[in-house]
């Protein structure tokens, strides 16, 4: 738990840094910094939650911790099956009932839209559990 701890602290600092590092510079290549940073902070965020989550004997400040970590991982999750419905539902809208112009047919908008609903359900279920399933 605690390298996790430190692979979020550092991946945390990482940004504003790299953003000092892009001003002075004038480098784009700190804008990837920037986005690796942050895609490594929400992976590290989740992950962090878990280890939370799955400590044997918890005191009362690290359940509530884990439970504090969750929350952003079950809005994620909520918000990925929300959108991936919405998808779907525009697609049979389009296909079934009327026609809209801006309607293009397409099975990557299809695929991309059941991705998100089975990843933002598997996020949404493991947001708050406890033990590894096994």
């Amino acid at each position: 738990m605690l390298t996790t701890a430190w692979k979020l602290g550092i991946s945390v600092v990482s940004m504003p840094l790299s953003f000092l590092m892009l001003r002075a510079t004038h480098s784009t290549f700190y804008l990837l910094t920037i986005l690796a940073g942050l895609i490594a902070s929400i992976l590290y965020f989740f992950e962090f939650g878990r280890e939370l989550r799955q400590i044997s004997n918890p005191t009362m400040n690290e359940r509530i911790l884990g439970i504090l970590f969750g929350v952003p991982q079950a809005l994620v999750g909520l918000s990925g099956v929300a959108i991936g419905i919405c998808i779907i539902f525009w697609k049979l809208y389009n296909v079934f009932i009327e026609r809209q112009p801006e309607y293009t047919s397409s099975f990557r908008a299809t695929a991309f839209a059941c991705f998100l609903v089975i990843g933002g359900a598997a996020m949404l279920a493991s947001a708050f559990r406890s033990k590894p399933s096994e």
